[in-house]
């Protein structure tokens, strides 16, 4: 099976088989992943809104930032090991929307940082328990991951504003979202049938022609056992979770001349979301390494014209968060059978990314010019690690 193919009959569930058992599993498939989606949204803005209401609450300043940081970004990669080690992901992702509720209950309790910690803890569970769970369901086609991970732009902006307004029933709305969302989470192990194989052995090898059939899934059964197999995994991983480090740099280092209004802000969200959903179908229509080169390659010239020109910085914007579903991919298909791990090293080194910034900005490097070389190096490193072949 290769990335352009849909998803398989046999994958669905008996109780929706039917005379249309070829296309239910599909159908079925991406509901639950555009659900796992949008409670990524509210995990999103409800951790924003309780984090920046706290913050300007009780004035504790960055070290409760690092704090929230560094559980929710780092914390995710012993719990995505955790997740593979004892399939823990449904549990994992009801754990982090009951945290996300029991941090907006602490709002009207003293006890800054115990709010912090919990929905620093909650946003790391949601994010592997809903990733994990979006990686089988997506079954080797990363527009599925874009598709989950998307949404959470929108919702960590609108969050944000949430707070600043300060609605007396925002946190009774987001606390309901949240405890809505633990319901359909649970439902999701009833479709055991779409759960139950192993990314390993599904074909997860980018840029597979359709005619191929499905000889990428012994490749990839057999990929950890080949000669010289662990020191393969080793450079790609390196050189994709570099790639994801230097984007996030980029990313956050990015300002516009038009920047710094509401909607410049919402826009910058709704760019950063499309991006990361349209790259990823992109991406199983053409090929991971094709929609890879196109999208950083335009990304340039739209982000340099985008500098004074708000919709070309807003095209520029969402073609670079575009390849974010290869490189998760790319990670899944170098680890197989560790999906969890993937995931969570993805995010901490998203994290990476951002802590040159706290040495304060360096001007050649922070100049568009800076960046953008700076995106090219990334697209290199990309694409040799997805041109790196068993």
């Amino acid at each position: 099976m290769n990335p352009g193919e849909p998803i398989h009959a046999e994958c669905a569930h008996s109780a929706e088989v039917g005379a249309g058992a070829a296309h239910a599993p599909e159908r079925v498939g991406w509901r639950w992943i555009a659900l796992l989606g949008s409670g990524h949204f509210a995990v999103e803005l409800g951790c924003s809104y309780v984090l920046n209401r706290t913050l300007d609450a009780a004035d504790l300043g960055a070290g409760a930032v690092l704090l929230y940081n560094a559980v929710a970004f780092w914390g995710q990669v012993p719990l995505g090991w955790a997740a593979d080690r004892w399939s823990g992901a449904r549990p994992l992702a009801q754990l982090g929307a009951a945290l996300l509720l029991a941090g907006l209950l602490t709002l009207g309790v003293d006890a800054p940082w115990a709010t912090v910690a919990l929905i620093a803890l909650g946003n790391g569970c949601y994010h592997i328990g809903g990733g994990v769970l979006s990686i089988r369901l997506s079954r080797v086609r990363v527009g599925g991951l874009g598709l989950f991970v998307g949404p959470g732009a929108l919702g960590l902006t609108l969050g944000v504003g949430l707070a600043r307004m300060d609605f007396a029933a925002t946190p009774w709305l987001l606390g309901g979202l949240a405890a809505a969302l633990v319901w359909p989470v649970w439902r999701l192990g009833g479709r055991r049938a779409f759960l139950q194989d192993d990314p390993a052995e599904s074909g997860w090898l980018p840029d597979r022609g359709r005619a191929q059939g499905r000889t990428g899934r012994a490749e990839a059964a057999t990929y950890a056992q080949a000669d010289g197999g662990s020191q393969r995994t080793v450079l790609i991983v390196a050189l994709v979770l570099a790639c994801i480090a230097i984007r996030s740099f980029v990313g956050t280092g990015l300002s516009f001349a038009w920047g710094g209004s509401a909607v410049a802000a919402l826009g910058i969200a709704a760019a950063l979301a499309l991006g990361k959903i349209g790259g990823g179908f992109l991406a199983d229509r053409v090929g991971w390494l094709k929609a890879t080169i196109a999208v950083l390659a335009l990304s340039v010239p739209a982000l340099w014209f985008g500098q004074t020109s708000m919709p070309a910085g807003l095209l520029g914007v969402a073609l670079f968060q575009a390849p974010m579903a290869v490189t998760l991919g790319a990670l899944v298909w170098a680890l197989p059978g560790r999906p969890g791990l993937a995931f969570g090293l993805a995010s901490a080194f998203v994290y990476v990314g951002g802590l040159p910034l706290l040495a304060g900005q360096i001007r050649w490097l922070h100049s568009f010019t800076g960046l953008s070389g700076l995106s090219l190096v990334a697209m290199v490193m990309l694409a040799a690690g997805l041109r790196w072949r068993s």
